[in-house]
């Protein structure tokens, strides 16, 4: 028969290296947390660009080019394009530096499209909107390009640029 009382020596001891393990362990722990300075926690910079650009159309057939500069350590590029449009046609396109077209919006106006019936002078009140927004995660380096290509169009367009970037 096993005696009670000559193992309890033995747990004790097991016990005790367990323990001592573990207060090992925790103390290079802390040591490693707290040894830690404040030069290793780098800041993070974090900063947006945003530009608004409108532009008023009254009749004019002509294409107008805008060009949005992004430069490296973009990491994140949001255009809106937005118009209004009461008389006439018009066509907006979204270009990236290489040239490939990354979308595409056409609007016009009521009145400009009837060939039927006499047109009469449209006013802000027969106006159509249309609005194409685009973003890019990391975008190019390079002249982002937005074409405008009206019709004899009369009405406004606005153009919204957000470029975000981290330092």
């Amino acid at each position: 028969m096993i005696n009670i009382n000559s193992l309890k020596p033995i747990a004790m001891k097991y016990f005790s290296n367990k323990m001592r393990i573990t207060f090992l362990i925790l103390a290079v722990s802390v040591n490693l947390l707290l040894g830690q300075s404040n030069k290793e926690i780098k800041q993070i910079d974090h900063t947006e660009f945003t530009l608004l650009k409108t532009i008023n159309l009254n009749g004019e057939s002509d294409q107008i080019e805008v060009n949005i500069p992004i430069s490296n350590r973009k990491i994140a590029l949001s255009l809106t394009i937005s118009s209004s449009v009461w008389a006439g046609e018009l066509t907006i396109e979204v270009y990236d530096p290489t040239g490939e077209k990354l979308g595409n919006y056409s609007v016009g106006s009521k009145k400009s499209i009837q060939t039927n019936k006499a047109v009469t002078e449209p006013t802000k009140n027969d106006s159509v909107r249309g609005q194409i927004t685009k973003s890019v995660e990391f975008p190019m380096t390079g002249d982002w390009k937005v074409l405008i290509i009206p019709k004899n169009a009369k009405g406004t367009l606005d153009i919204k640029s957000n470029q975000s970037s981290v330092n």
